[in-house]
């Protein structure tokens, strides 16, 4: 899933309409070692999904990245609940 992220966000901005204020989001059960990614001695710095999806990709575009750990069962649902009731609270 991040290539296909970093391929579409290059796409767009090659074709001048490149995302501003991009935000992304990086769903994981495995704990994130944010350590890890500055040190190319560790395994955790070829973790593609927290470089890219949470840091270069959202950076390139003034954007925010984030991580969120959890069992997908929760995780997404609670986010999708959370999404909802800040919209609704905007109306």
């Amino acid at each position: 899933m991040p290539e296909v992220l970093l391929k579409a966000v290059s796409i767009s901005a090659n074709i001048g309409k490149a995302p501003k204020s991009l935000t992304t989001i990086n769903f994981d059960i495995k704990p994130l070692d944010s350590n890890a990614t500055e040190n190319e001695d560790k395994s955790g710095y070829y973790n593609r999904d927290h470089k890219s999806v949470v840091n270069r990709i959202p950076n390139a575009f003034s954007g925010k990245g984030y991580y969120i750990e959890g069992n997908f069962k929760q995780t997404i649902p609670a986010f999708y609940k959370a999404v909802i009731e800040i919209l609704e609270n905007r109306q």
